[in-house]
């Protein structure tokens, strides 16, 4: 060892880190993919920049285009979307309140709609008209949202008003959510309960 130059000792360490075991980490597959697409694509951009001054201008362009597009894409695809689920809820509940119509309204709307040949929308209008006539007598309350059956358990009358509701709520069910048919019978038969329910009212008031 005390013979050896240092020209010797350099050739034994370059000869022992030359030794496959010594090897740096090597590129990955992906690294090796990404090098090889931007080699191609900056082949590309010689061979069309290498005619015209206009071709490389052209090239350029689309490929920021195509650029823009991928990260719009990514964004649109992947951003999380953030719904304002209470407030939605919140306007939706003030905007059914403010626009609810009143029985005027309802019975009139239900008219035009006999007019019409519409049975169905008469059916549905005669027994909102109902409804309404009876939160205006404060017999059921006036809260958005509020199903047929929950109507049929807030109404609490005497047996000779409470039947005819349930009987006018079973056939709006039928014909406006069940799909059935309705003609000028269905529509009168709503007229005759919501008499009896409504004005049932007024006449034991």
């Amino acid at each position: 060892m005390a013979d050896e130059t240092p020209e010797v000792l350099r050739d034994r360490a370059q000869e022992i880190l030359s030794d496959p075991r010594y090897a740096g980490d090597q590129p990955g597959l992906v690294d090796r993919a990404f090098d090889r697409l931007g080699q191609l694509i900056s082949d590309l951009l010689s061979v069309v920049t290498g005619g015209t001054s206009f071709g490389g201008v052209l090239v350029g362009l689309i490929f920021l285009g195509l650029m823009v597009g991928l990260v719009v894409f990514f964004i649109v695809r992947y951003l999380p979307r953030v719904q304002p689920v209470t407030s939605e809820r919140v306007r939706a509940v003030v905007q059914t309140t403010r626009n609810r119509k009143s029985r005027k309204e309802w019975l009139a709307e239900a008219s035009e709609a006999e007019s019409r040949g519409h049975y169905r929308e008469a059916v549905r209008a005669r027994y909102w008209a109902t409804v309404a006539g009876l939160i205006e007598n404060e017999e059921v309350p006036d809260t958005p949202g509020t199903t047929v059956n929950e109507l049929r358990a807030q109404f609490e009358a005497e047996a000779a008003r409470k039947d005819p509701f349930n009987d006018a709520s079973d056939s709006f069910s039928d014909i406006w959510y069940g799909g059935f048919d309705a003609d000028p019978t269905d529509s009168a038969q709503l007229a005759t309960w919501d008499e009896r329910v409504v004005g049932g009212k007024r006449g034991g008031g």
